[in-house]
């Protein structure tokens, strides 16, 4: 009984979906036909002549080179450039400080007399642009950076470190942070 109603549905759906397709096709009135005349109009009655223009005349070259006229002209622009002021080079102002200079100032790690603390060492360098480059965006994260300056006999070096932190837990944590945004590991170290 179930079966025999669902196809009887299924049949009228069927129907239904077919009229609504088809019915306004045959219903429909084809739209009337437009007819276009394209109308051109007439060519000229009259003809035109043209009168024959001799050889000799029609290429015949110049006999007075051009320079001539234009050299008068020349010579007046190039006075008027001569009586013209002539425009002094300006120095530019000197430049400010760079800020590499600033960082070391502002990021020097507080020092706690008689406590031991822990840093996390995320690179040593060679280059202090590089060593900048990672302190300025370890910063942008709201991190504790500083940058220590080593001279050895052979050359000088740029450390960058985050802390201090007294539990070394802590710097654990802010170690797996540090490695998510620089993609380096770094090392918990003591300091100082």
């Amino acid at each position: 009984m179930k079966h025999q109603l669902r196809n009887q549905l299924l049949g009228a759906g069927v129907l239904t979906a077919l009229a609504v397709i088809f019915l306004p096709l045959i219903i429909e009135e084809k739209p009337p036909t437009v007819k276009i005349e394209t109308v051109f109009p007439e060519p000229p009655k009259e003809q035109y002549n043209t009168p024959d223009i001799p050889a000799e005349i029609a290429f015949k070259p110049f006999e007075k080179p051009v320079i001539a006229e234009i050299q008068p002209v020349l010579e007046e622009t190039e006075t008027a450039i001569s009586k013209q002021p002539k425009i002094k080079k300006q120095t530019p102002p000197p430049l400010p400080k760079p800020v590499v200079d600033k960082l070391f100032e502002q990021a020097t790690p507080k020092k706690i007399e008689g406590l031991n603390a822990w840093v996390l060492q995320v690179g040593s360098f060679s280059n202090k642009q590089n060593a900048t480059r990672l302190v300025k965006k370890l910063k942008k994260y709201r991190l504790e950076v500083f940058m220590e300056k080593i001279e050895t006999s052979k050359r000088t070096l740029y450390r960058v470190r985050v802390g201090p932190e007294i539990k070394k837990s802590s710097m654990q944590k802010i170690q797996k942070r540090v490695q998510k945004i620089t993609k380096i590991k770094g090392r918990v170290m003591h300091y100082p």
